[in-house]
């Protein structure tokens, strides 16, 4: 009885906290910048994401610093990696970021969110890659970031394309180009990240896709998928972490497809929101929508 009544006591007083967080957009008024820059929160239905200051095609979905003071996106046809910073109660202009290559996009944040990933076609000294993109990483410093430096040749030896994301254990999940394009993962062992194999799902086969985005626990993977490397129609999946340590089979995403194009798929650091990117009126746009719809595919 004693232990039942503690948990519900827990229980209230996590659904209090959440009770008294502050909504997207409502913290201008205290000095502090508006989250989201300033947008409201959607719901089960996904929306248009700031439409009236992200303005050009991206090519990758939107993401946030950890302490959602920053936001960082790549543009289809942009030269490098775009950032707007929260100060003083505001958002400030958009600009390229410090750190940011020529053919650089696809920017994603490691786990501890001190470490910002991304791709680039940028070539580099001693360079073994066969292929044009490779991924590379800053970290942050008391005084900005550090000169980009490119991973080592067990990530960069495989052909990446359109973003990677990481676990909170550090390991890396990507999409590997080819026919068809998978989903492969490189566990993070002692520092050291080892060679990637083909993610599969329970009955043996891989999982096919690109753009993953894993959950910090590893317990849930949204992707997309489209029907070959050269498609024009591509859709949101999610599989899900067995108890016996197994993939489930993909399932859609059906609060988010729209059967024309659906990509780049991107959890905030608070974890209440999907980003992604959907196709309209030719353009690739950025739209969210309340995670929810994720275990809802369960």
């Amino acid at each position: 009885m004693a232990n039942d009544s503690k948990g519900t006591l827990r229980r209230a007083l996590f659904f209090l906290a959440l009770l008294l967080l502050p909504a997207p957009g409502s913290l201008e008024g205290q000095g502090m910048a508006p989250s989201y820059l300033g947008e409201t929160a959607p719901g089960a239905v996904p929306v248009p994401f700031a439409p009236h200051i992200l303005t050009r095609e991206l090519h990758s979905s939107p993401v946030f610093s950890k302490d959602m003071g920053e936001i960082f996106w790549s543009e289809m046809e942009g030269e490098g990696i775009h950032v707007m910073r929260a100060r003083e109660g505001k958002w400030s202009e958009a600009q390229l970021a410090p750190f940011s290559l020529p053919y650089s996009g696809e920017p994603t944040f490691g786990a501890e969110g001190n470490t910002l990933y991304f791709l680039s076609g940028h070539e580099f000294e001693g360079s073994q890659s066969r292929y044009d993109e490779n991924l590379w990483k800053v970290v942050r410093e008391r005084d900005g970031w550090s000169e980009p430096e490119p991973l080592g040749p067990v990530i960069n030896d495989h052909p990446m394309h359109w973003g990677v994301s990481f676990a909170e254990n550090g390991n890396l999940y990507f999409g590997r180009r080819g026919e068809p394009q998978s989903i492969f993962v490189s566990e993070l062992r002692d520092g050291v990240y080892q060679d990637p194999t083909p993610l599969l799902c329970g009955g043996g086969g891989a999982i096919e896709g690109t753009t993953p985005e894993v959950a910090s626990d590893e317990s849930w993977l949204v992707f997309a998928k489209g029907d070959g490397v050269e498609s024009e129609t591509f859709d949101l999946f999610v599989i899900f972490r067995t108890p016996e340590g197994e993939w489930t089979d993909p399932a859609p995403l059906d609060g988010a497809n729209t059967g024309e194009m659906e990509i780049s798929p991107r959890i905030t650091p608070d974890g209440l929101y999907l980003f992604f990117l959907r196709r309209v009126a030719g353009e690739l746009r950025p739209f969210w929508v309340s995670s929810s719809i994720i275990q809802e595919a369960r």
